[in-house]
């Protein structure tokens, strides 16, 4: 596996099919002198906390609903023992439902350094009610230029970037907490409770309680 990760062309994105591999590659790039993320981002799945977080650097993952999962093969099993249905062909997907992102994937792979400083200033304060010239001005750059940039480099505004970070803020605490939804806007400095389900459905077209019902733990 050292060979083979030292024969790939760099900087690469590699994806295991769970987090045993994932830490398995995470030491074969060690042996081949690779380093992650830099030049090989690593993403395993399952989200095993012990795994993950075990890992050095620490393990990007993709979360599965396996609690949901496991609802599912439990009605399932009581169909099947009422004789209610066959156990031909049936089937339980697990659905993903999002990346854990830690140190093996946490690279800012953007050429121009002040769109990649604006990027980072936006995900660490995308708690709170940020605004463009907020970042314009960290950046040290006009918001005309940092905006003509931003499209060029990431193809989307600095509004829209600010938007879907913000975005995965809510996500993330809708299926990683059983916190209301409006403990979660207070956490993320939305006005009020109408104003978080508003910005949701706006961008998910589903509201926040149904997007927890059908990605979150029952």
């Amino acid at each position: 596996m050292a060979d083979w990760l030292k024969s790939l062309p760099k900087p690469v994105g590699l994806m295991a099919c769970n987090d045993d591999r994932g830490r398995q590659v995470i030491e074969a790039c060690k042996i081949a002198g690779v380093h992650v993320p830099e030049e090989a981002a690593i993403l395993g799945v399952d989200d095993d906390e012990l795994i993950c977080e075990l890992s050095s650097p620490r393990l990007s993952s993709v979360a599965l609903n396996l609690e949901r999962s496991g609802y599912e093969a439990a009605e399932l099993l009581d169909r099947l023992m009422r004789r209610r249905e066959r156990m031909a062909d049936q089937r339980i997907l697990v659905q993903p439902t999002r990346i854990v992102t830690r140190q093996s994937t946490n690279i800012l792979a953007i050429d121009d350094s002040e769109v990649a400083e604006a990027v980072r200033y936006i995900r660490q304060h995308a708690k709170e009610r940020i605004q463009v010239n907020d970042v314009a001005r960290v950046v040290g750059v006009s918001r005309r230029g940092l905006e003509r940039r931003f499209r060029r480099m990431l193809g989307c505004s600095i509004l829209s970037e600010m938007r879907r970070v913000r975005l995965e803020q809510v996500i993330r605490m809708l299926v990683e907490t059983n916190q209301s939804i409006g403990h979660i806007a207070l956490a993320l400095n939305f006005p009020s409770i109408e104003h978080i389900s508003r910005f949701f459905r706006q961008h998910m077209k589903i509201s926040p309680l149904a997007y927890r019902k059908k990605y979150g733990g029952k």
